[in-house]
């Protein structure tokens, strides 16, 4: 039994390419740039594994410095071979969103995230299993849940993008034709809120997020209506938001979000809303976004003068 919560979120438009939601297009461009990085970093990591075998043909020690020639070399090969693919993929995958319009889809997740990232997703309409790069468990949790998706492609070579439920991300994807035996599947009442609240506790995570499992326990989520002051995103997908917030009881109020993930900025904008655990008084920081989704940031409630 799936359990859609679209009174939440927005469903995409599927009468226009999808790279016209000016949220999955700004979501694109980190994409786009790590086509040069990793052709930068390839370049690097060949002259670098050539100088390894330069020292190897000049080393006292020939066999241990052919050992480690042959590991750098294997591994360096394979994480740009990796990465070169994957960018080849996003440049495919962004030609689709272009000219294609999302097609609403049936979704099963058969395997869950691998530690490189990668899931398996059996799509309706025809399409088959699609092994999908990049997205979350929570992100699947929420598929797990509802059972829709939209899909756009494949093309001929196979190469496709899913959007899941609650999220602007275009996941690239590719036909998968291999067998897949289930694992890792998220259970269907895992809360996707709580699972990436959990997942920004990652060091590498914006600090101001890392509280967001204890925020999140604060009380219950009550809709606001919510409006943006412009915002421009960061190459992390992140950018410095501030929302105004106009309370039930008549307050007018701003919440100002650090790292808020451009996903959350983009439903606030398709909404007009924004969900709060806890009470907003000024100056209480608490956990903002939209529950049951992936779509979870850290804000700290000010007060709004001239507002």
């Amino acid at each position: 039994m799936t359990e859609s919560t679209t009174d939440i979120v927005r469903a995409p438009f599927t009468d226009r390419p999808a790279l016209s939601d000016p949220t999955t297009a700004i979501l694109l461009r980190p994409m786009r740039c790590s086509q040069t990085l990793w052709r930068v970093v390839g370049v690097i990591l060949g002259l670098s594994c050539a100088l390894q075998w330069v020292a190897m043909a000049m080393s006292d020690d020939p066999v241990r410095t052919f050992f480690t020639s042959t590991v750098w070399s294997s591994v360096s090969f394979g994480v740009v071979i990796t990465q070169l693919h994957l960018v080849r993929g996003h440049t495919a995958m962004s030609e689709l969103l272009g000219a294609q319009a999302w097609r609403p889809v049936g979704v099963r997740v058969l395997r869950g995230t691998s530690l490189f990232g990668v899931s398996v997703v059996e799509v309706g309409d025809g399409v088959g299993p699609l092994r999908v790069f990049g997205a979350s468990r929570a992100h699947l949790a929420v598929a797990v849940r509802t059972g829709t998706a939209w899909v756009v492609g494949p093309d001929g070579r196979g190469r496709a993008a899913l959007r899941l439920e609650g999220s602007h991300h275009a996941w690239p994807a590719r036909v998968h034709r291999r067998p897949v035996k289930p694992a890792r599947v998220p259970a269907a009442d895992s809360d996707a809120s709580a699972m990436w609240a959990r997942q920004s506790r990652s060091w590498w995570k914006a600090p101001e997020n890392r509280r967001l499992g204890e925020l999140l326990g604060a009380g219950e989520w009550t809709k606001v209506s919510a409006s943006l002051a412009p915002w421009q995103a960061r190459m992390d997908g992140t950018t410095y938001g501030v929302a105004t917030l106009r309370l039930p009881d008549g307050r007018v109020l701003l919440a100002a979000m650090p790292a808020a993930p451009v996903d959350v900025l983009g439903t606030v904008w398709d909404t007009g809303s924004l969900w709060l655990v806890g009470q907003p008084e000024p100056g209480r920081t608490l956990a903002v976004g939209f529950p049951g989704y992936p779509l979870l940031t850290a804000a700290t409630i000010c007060e709004a003068t001239g507002v």
